[in-house]
C-alpha cells in the first residue's frame, strides 16, 4: 500500500530576546512568525536512500543520494535536503524513495531561519511519509516536541544527539533555539525556554493591540554561504566566554 502524502508547514521564528545564548545553555524568548516553508512529501518508485526534491522559488528538480554529496553551490537549499537524508540515514538506515517538494512565502536569508525551517520540515516529512516518526527507535529517543527540536539542530550543526550519531551539517555552528521556536510554539504566545537541559520554562501571551514588525533589507546573510564565518564567530566567541568563566 503507498503512503499517504505528508505535509508539514514549518514556520520562520522571531528571537524577541536572546542571541548566541542558546547554545551555551542560557535562556531566550523566541516565538514562531505567521509566515514559513512547506514541505510536502510523497512516496515514489526508486531505489532506497534516493530523494527527488523541487522548490517552487528554483526551476528543475534535484537527484539525491544519501551516501553522495551533491554537487551544488554553497548555500543551495539542496545541501539542507540533502544533510537531512543522509542524517536520517544514518541514525534510521536507508528510507523509501520519495520527493520532497517546498513551497515558501518565508523570505530566504531574512533573519527568521528559513534554512532551520527547511531543514526542520524535510525531517518531519520524509520521518512521517516513511513510518519513521512511529518506530521505536524514533520514539525512543524523540518522544516530545522539544526533544523533536534538539533533533533538528544536530542534523543541522551535525553533532550527536542522544544515542544518534552527528555526522557533517551544514557547515553552521548553531544551537536549537530556532527548532524550539518552530516546534515548540503556540499561537499568540512567547515562549521563554532555556537550553541545559532543554525546556520551555514558560509561556506569556502577547497583547492582541502589539504586533511584530520585521523589515528584510534585501541583502542575502547566508549563514552556509557568504556569511557562514561571520555567523560562525558568535558561538565561537560564546563558547570562549563560557570557558573562561567556569
Amino acid at each position: 500500500m503507498t503512503p499517504i502524502p505528508v505535509t508539514w508547514v514549518m514556520p520562520g521564528r522571531i528571537e524577541v530576546l536572546g542571541k548566541h545564548t542558546d547554545y551555551g545553555g542560557g535562556r531566550v524568548l523566541v516565538c514562531a512568525v505567521d509566515r514559513g516553508i512547506t514541505v510536502r512529501a510523497e512516496a515514489v518508485t526508486g531505489p532506497p536512500g534516493t530523494l527527488e526534491a523541487a522548490s517552487d522559488a528554483y526551476p528543475g528538480t534535484l537527484h539525491l543520494e544519501a551516501d553522495t554529496v551533491p554537487d551544488l553551490p554553497a548555500g543551495h537549499w539542496g545541501r539542507y535536503v540533502h544533510t537531512v537524508l543522509a542524517r536520517l540515514t544514518k541514525n534510521f538506515g536507508p528510507l523509501p524513495a520519495a520527493r520532497l517538494a517546498v513551497a515558501s512565502d518565508l523570505p530566504p536569508a531574512s533573519g527568521m531561519s528559513s534554512s532551520s525551517a527547511m531543514i526542520t520540515g524535510a525531517a518531519m516529512a520524509l520521518a512521517d511519509l516513511t513510518g519513521l516518526s512511529s518506530t521505536e527507535a524514533w520514539t525512543a529517543q524523540l518522544p516530545d516536541r522539544m526533544s523533536l527540536a534538539g533533533y533538528a539542530a544536530s542534523i543541522e550543526n551535525g553533532k550527536s544527539f542522544g544515542d544518534l550519531a552527528g555526522r557533517p551539517g551544514v557547515g553552521t555552528s548553531g544551537g536549537s533555539l530556532d527548532h524550539t521556536g518552530m516546534l515548540a510554539s503556540e499561537q499568540g504566545q512567547i515562549s521563554y525556554a532555556e537550553f541545559d537541559p532543554m525546556r520551555v520554562i514558560d509561556r506569556v501571551a502577547l497583547p492582541q493591540e502589539w504586533s511584530f514588525v520585521v523589515a528584510v533589507s534585501g541583502v542575502l546573510a547566508e549563514k552556509t554561504g557568504n556569511a557562514q564565518e561571520l555567523y560562525n564567530r558568535g558561538p565561537a566567541l560564546l563558547g570562549a566566554i563560557v570557558e573562561r568563566w567556569n
